[in-house]
C-alpha cells in the first residue's frame, strides 16, 4: 500500500483493483437497462454482449446526445460496487491525503440543477474516431475536477475514481498529464467551464501525456488537480468507462454545499 501511495503521491494517480469480474457484468447489465429506458423502444436494442456495439447501433446524432447527456448518464452502485470502492487501499491513500477516510461515493452532474446522486456512478459510452464521424466530441477536452458540478472545490475535497468497463489498451483508457496535480494552474489555462475547467491546447501541449494498460476490474484514482481527459477512442469498439467522485465528508464544507 505504500508502494502505491508513493505513486500516486508523485504522479498524482494510481492503478488499483476495484471490481470483480461480476461487478463489471452488473454495470454492463445496468447501463443496458439505462439506455434501453431512455430509447423507450418496444423492442430492447441493449444487451450485456453488444454494448461495444453501441455505435454501429445508435447512428442518429440526437438520439446519441439524448443518451448521453450528463443529466441521465447514471446509474446507482450494487452493494458490491460499493464494496469494492471500500477497500483498503483506497481507505489508506485517503487517510494519507485527508487525515481520515470517511467519504462518499457521488455522481456528479450539474449541481445547480441537483444532479448530484450518493452511490451512484456516471458512464460515458465514446465512439471509435474512425467511423466516418469523427467522433471527437464523445469525450471530454483535457481539464481538472476541481470544478465539480459547476460548484469550485478544494484540493482536499475530493479524489477521483475513473474504470473502464469496455476498452483496457492504450487506444482506450484516461489520458493522464503526470505529475501535474502539483502545478499552480493560473487562471489562463482555462478554456471554458461548464462542469469542469476545460484546459487551452496551448496549456496543456507543454506537458507530456499517456495513457496506461488496465485489466479488467482496475481502476485509476488520480488527484483532483490532475489535468486528464482528450481520451479519443482509437480503437475499434465503443469505450465504456465509469467515473466518480469521492468527496471528503469531514474536514472542508465543500460536501454540506453540494447535499444541501
Amino acid at each position: 500500500m505504500k508502494n502505491i501511495y508513493k505513486k500516486y503521491k508523485k504522479n498524482g494517480f494510481c492503478i488499483i483493483d476495484v471490481f470483480k469480474k461480476k461487478d463489471i457484468e452488473q454495470v454492463k447489465t445496468k447501463i443496458s437497462f439505462k439506455l434501453n429506458k431512455l430509447l423507450k423502444a418496444k423492442k430492447k436494442k441493449f444487451k450485456n454482449n453488444n454494448l461495444d456495439n453501441y455505435h454501429e447501433i445508435i447512428k442518429n446524432k440526437s438520439v446519441h446526445l439524448k443518451l448521453m447527456s450528463p443529466s441521465t448518464r447514471y446509474i446507482k452502485l450494487s452493494d458490491s460496487m460499493i464494496k469494492g470502492i471500500n477497500n483498503h487501499i483506497i481507505k489508506f491513500i485517503l487517510k494519507k491525503e485527508w487525515g481520515h477516510s470517511k467519504k462518499a461515493i457521488t455522481w456528479v452532474g450539474l449541481h445547480k440543477r441537483g444532479e448530484i446522486k450518493k452511490n451512484h456512478t456516471g458512464f460515458r459510452i465514446s465512439r471509435p474516431i474512425q467511423s466516418k464521424r469523427k467522433n471527437i466530441n464523445d469525450v471530454a477536452g483535457v481539464h481538472i475536477d476541481l470544478n465539480s458540478g459547476g460548484e469550485r472545490l478544494k484540493k482536499e475535497d475530493l479524489v477521483t475514481l475513473w474504470i473502464p468497463i469496455i476498452g483496457f489498451s492504450k487506444k482506450y483508457t484516461l489520458n493522464l498529464f503526470s505529475k501535474t496535480h502539483t502545478l499552480n494552474h493560473a487562471k489562463n489555462f482555462i478554456k471554458s467551464i461548464k462542469i469542469s475547467f476545460v484546459c487551452k491546447p496551448s496549456y496543456y501541449k507543454k506537458y507530456k501525456s499517456f495513457r496506461p494498460i488496465l485489466k479488467p476490474g482496475q481502476g485509476i484514482l488520480f488527484h483532483p488537480n490532475l489535468m486528464h481527459g482528450g481520451s479519443l477512442n482509437k480503437g475499434i469498439k465503443s469505450r465504456i468507462s465509469i467515473d466518480l467522485r469521492l468527496l471528503n465528508t469531514k474536514k472542508h464544507s465543500a460536501y454540506k454545499r453540494l447535499f444541501n
